[in-house]
């Protein structure tokens, strides 16, 4: 099989830290104002930076901003797919915009306590051999 969407040196570039570009990418687009009543889409930052490295090598990673340092060891003592408090965000996002992520973003949707259906768009856009295991 030859290059896909990226060439096989893209591959070997390290890009942004990660060993390789994204599997899938999700893209939501609101047909709301989304406001903190609705719950909006959290994500817990730098865990698309962390998938796939154990815990083990992650505590050897150097890190030069002490900010991140403090994330990284406050990533170490979380349990499996946890994340500390000060990393998650939830931009509120307006009608028709449009947000993509890495889909190894950590992310969960809050509780919704609107009277109104939180209506979103939420589209993946993933390589070929992708299953994802949430929806098969």
């Amino acid at each position: 099989m030859g290059d896909y969407i990226f060439p096989s040196s893209f591959y070997k570039s390290r890009v942004a830290g990660h060993d390789l570009p994204p599997f899938a990418v999700a893209v939501i687009t609101p047909l709301l104002d989304v406001t903190m009543e609705h719950g909006p889409t959290e994500f817990c930052m730098g865990t698309s930076n962390l998938a796939g490295i154990d815990s083990l090598e992650l505590e050897h990673i150097p890190m030069k901003d002490p900010k991140l340092q403090e994330l990284r060891d406050d990533f170490l003592s979380c349990t499996e797919r946890c994340c500390p408090a000060p990393a998650w965000r939830a931009p509120l996002l307006e009608f028709g915009d449009v947000l993509l992520f890495d889909y190894t973003l950590f992310h969960r949707g809050g509780s919704n306590n609107s009277p109104d259906l939180r209506s979103l768009i939420y589209n993946t856009y993933a390589r070929p051999w992708y299953k994802d295991p949430n929806f098969s």
